[in-house]
């Protein structure tokens, strides 16, 4: 009997650069970790979605012309309505999916599961683009006349420095990086004080009411490894950040077990599958389906 639900967030950098030799050895790593979920962004080819269901033995949920890929485990979800908005103020369109955890009661509460990519050189636009995951912390299901928040779990490449935390990458210096487009792209100005690293994103998040997992877990488990960088140290762009980020409503911090980062790397060359690492977020499944269970946890006003 599963006692765990792994949820996997990671970017596969242009989907793997047309190479089927890497695109293979990269979906199956995350198999190997045994995903109820796995949040992919940056998947251009929808051609190949099909092979790639197969080496994950998953489904893919999200809309066919979506780079932003969930993929979920049929034995473990049963697949609901898609909230999937038109790209809109979107660069790349994300994907959103009501899933029902099999095992639970019928009255029991759904939960959104979201794949994200927010844009790569426009703070603004980045930023609202965060603004519109909000509307994923504001949905409702009604039983008995009563009405109730629906729990979410979003996974993404936010393009974007986090807050600083202990244990986690250094604080970003915009000025000491060298690649100026790049620092410019993570940063935002003030027109008194001059360029800031963008962590607008990550504190509107945290406004929203969503909590920062590998956090979280980092507090749980009192080690450091889930705050790790998902992004290489580079020479010209800096210390490796935390741009890749998985958030989930408050509600289900009690399920959370643990977060680590998943070198992308080839078992055998050790060469670099993608330019991000991958987040494995591990829930307790009994836990979780108790969560979800209780309807009294979500009463709006409660």
């Amino acid at each position: 009997m599963r006692n765990d639900l792994t949820v996997i967030s990671v970017n596969f950098e242009n989907h793997g650069k047309g190479d089927e030799n890497v695109r293979r050895t990269f979906y199956g790593i995350l198999r190997e970790e045994g995903p109820g979920v796995v949040l992919v962004q940056e998947e251009w080819r929808p051609e190949v979605h099909e092979s790639t269901e197969k080496t994950l033995g998953m489904v893919r949920v999200s809309p066919p012309e979506s780079p932003c890929g969930i993929y979920v485990d049929s034995q473990v979800f049963e697949v609901g309505p898609d909230w999937s908005p038109t790209p809109g103020v979107w660069a790349l369109q994300p994907a959103f999916r009501t899933l029902r955890l099999v095992g639970t009661s019928r009255e029991a509460a759904p939960l959104i599961v979201g794949s994200f990519h927010n844009n790569y050189s426009s703070p603004s636009s980045r930023l609202a683009e965060t603004e519109d995951l909000g509307r994923y912390i504001d949905k409702k299901w009604g039983v008995g006349g009563k009405e109730y928040r629906v729990p979410s779990v979003l996974g993404g490449d936010t393009n974007s420095p986090a807050l600083y935390v202990d244990g986690g990458p250094p604080e970003m210096d915009s000025g000491s990086i060298t690649d100026t487009p790049h620092a410019v792209h993570r940063s935002y100005l003030d027109c008194v004080e001059g360029f800031f690293p963008d962590t607008r994103p990550d504190r509107w998040m945290h406004c929203l009411g969503y909590h920062d997992v590998a956090v979280e877990a980092a507090r749980i488990t009192g080690h450091s490894a889930p705050v790790q960088a998902t992004v290489r140290d580079s020479p010209t762009q800096g210390p490796g950040q935390r741009p890749d980020r998985v958030y989930h409503t408050a509600v289900l911090s009690s399920a959370l077990l643990d977060v680590g980062v998943l070198p992308m790397v080839h078992p055998l060359t050790g060469g670099a599958l993608t330019d991000h690492n991958a987040l494995v977020v591990t829930y307790a499944l009994p836990a979780l389906t108790g969560i979800l269970n209780d309807v009294s946890l979500h009463l709006i006003g409660a």
